[in-house]
Parts: C-alpha cells; structure tokens; sequence
C-alpha cells in the first residue's frame, strides 16, 4: 500500500519536468544573400540599437527590407508586420524570410559573413593602389557638378562611360538609407539610364554619394555659387567696405574672406599673429560665417590672404 503512493508522487515530479523543459527550437530558414542585399544587412546591423529592429529578404536573397526602431518605439509588432509586407510587396507577393531580430541573426546565412570579418580578411590581401582614371566632356563634367551640388545625407549615384561623354546620375532625399529600397533603386535608374545613352556599353560608377571613385584629372568641382561668380562679383557697398577693413587687418598670419555670389553680404576671418591656428579652420569660420549671412546659401572665396581670387567689376582697394 505504501508503494502507491511512491509511484504516483514521481509521476507526478516526471510530469513538473516535462512541462518546464523548454521546446527544441526550429531549424533556421536557409537564405543565400545578393551581394546588394548583404551589403544592405551590414548597414542595418551598423544601425540597429538595443530598441531593435527587423530585417527580412526575399527567399531568393536578392532583395532586402529593415526597420529600425527609435530610442522609443511603442509598438515593434506593427513595425514587424510593415517591414514584412514592403518585402514581400517588392518580392512579387511572395512571402519573405525574417533574416535579423535586433542584432541577432535567426536565419542561415551561408554565403554573408559580418563586415568586421571580412575587412579582418582583406587585411591580408593587397589594396589596390589605382583607381579608374577617366577623361569627362565639358558636358558631364557640368553634370558631374550638378550632382555634387544636389546630393546630400540621403545619397546618390553617378555613372559615366568610359569616354566620358555621357554621365547620369539620380540622387535620394533625407531618410533614403532607411532600408525601403529605394537607394538600391536609385542605383539601378543611374546605371541602367547611363547603360541606355551608350549603347549598352559597360558604365563606370564614378561617385557614390559625395565620394569620387575615380581619377578624373581633366575636371574640376565648381560649386554652384562659384560658377554663378565666375563672371566676376559685384560688392555692395556694406560688403565692400568690409573688404576694406579685412585687407587693413591681414597680415603674416593669413586669413580669408567670402561673399555671397550677388556681393549682397560677405565674411572674414583672419589671423592677427605670426603663426596661427589651423588655415582650414580659419577658411571654414569665414565660410560658415558668410553662409549663415546669405540665409544658407553657399559663399565664394574672394581673397584668399591679401591675394584676390575673383573679378570685382569697379572695386578697387583704396
């Protein structure tokens, strides 16, 4: 009689640890990454914070979504649920594979390897040490500076054929690097614009937002204020008579001085010593400083010390 009790007291402890005993989890879906796609997940994982995030890409790994969270984001399972409908969405209605929750991959991604890693591997290897050199037209060198003058944080590609004659670029707005695709996209219009106009011979990408990939020994970056001065400028007379008191004041220790493109407003900075600080500090404080008069808009460079650098119609210093 005693022995029923026994048996039934360790059914029931066998039972307590079944039931606590956590389940097995599930294989992780296998997923082969495009290299657009993988490189897609390294700026997501650059990106997702401890409020985390999700990545998903198609089942073919050609194409990638995320969505990172804010510091505060208050409902992560409607984020979940968008991002997962924008990639299935771009996928031909076709379901799409969770790839990252936070920064924890939960899928297997053979063929990716962290960005770390494989700069820890390149380590090893020779970098290059040329890069392509093109020759650009007068006319996609113009194109060239209307790019830089346009893109910004969001972005933006810039292709040119290998003569130079033809250059096409497409730029993205603020907030482009999200993980929607569009900056993907936005590469895809510039190649395949540039590949069209030069009977499908191969293009180069020359810049990748505003980072010049190439040697273009032939062009020079005009900003937009310059070229609009490149005629000469004419001062106000508030902007002349500042003229006037910066070439008063500079000496050995240099300094610079910049105008709006109308001559409406201008700015100096100058060094009153022999030796001073930084000349690239100095010619940014003149810069900024003229830029926050001309309400953001970009200044040029009139005098660089007491040397002139552009035409100014009648001026002359007294």
């Amino acid at each position: 009689m005693r022995i029923l009790p026994l048996l039934l007291l360790a059914l029931a402890l066998a039972a307590c640890r079944t039931t606590a005993e956590p389940p097995r989890p599930a294989t992780p879906t296998a997923v082969r990454l495009s290299d657009g796609a993988g490189s897609l997940l390294d700026v997501y994982l650059s990106k997702v914070g401890p409020a985390g995030g999700y990545f998903y890409a198609s089942r073919d790994g050609a194409i990638g979504r995320y969505r990172i969270c804010p510091p505060y984001c208050p409902n992560k399972a409607k984020m979940k649920e968008e991002i997962r409908q924008i990639c299935r969405r771009d996928y031909g209605n076709q379901e799409c594979v969770l790839v990252a929750d936070g920064d924890e991959i939960v899928a297997t991604v053979g063929n990716w390897k962290p960005a770390a890693e494989r700069v820890r591997k390149a380590a090893d290897k020779p970098w290059p040490t040329t890069r392509p050199a093109v020759r650009l037209s007068d006319r996609t060198g113009i194109r060239l500076n209307q790019y830089l003058d346009r893109v910004g944080t969001g972005g933006g590609y810039f292709y040119t054929t290998r003569d130079g004659t033809v250059g096409t670029f497409r730029t993205c707005p603020e907030g482009c690097r999200d993980g929607d695709g569009r900056m993907e996209e936005a590469k895809k219009q510039a190649r395949a614009e540039c590949d069209r106009k030069a009977g499908y011979d191969k293009c180069l990408l020359i810049a990748d937002g505003d980072s010049l990939l190439a040697t273009l020994g032939n062009w020079e970056r005009r900003s937009a204020a310059a070229r609009d001065a490149s005629a000469g400028i004419r001062l106000s007379a508030g902007s002349a008579e500042l003229l006037e008191e910066y070439l008063g004041k500079v000496g050995m220790g240099g300094g610079f001085f910049f105008a709006a493109a109308d001559g409406q407003v201008a700015a100096y900075y100058y060094c009153p010593a022999m030796r001073c600080q930084s000349h690239i500090a100095m010619r940014h404080k003149a810069a900024t400083d003229c830029q926050g008069h001309n309400d953001g808009h970009e200044c040029v460079m009139v005098a660089d010390g007491a040397r002139l650098l552009v035409e100014l119609g009648d001026w002359r210093p007294r």
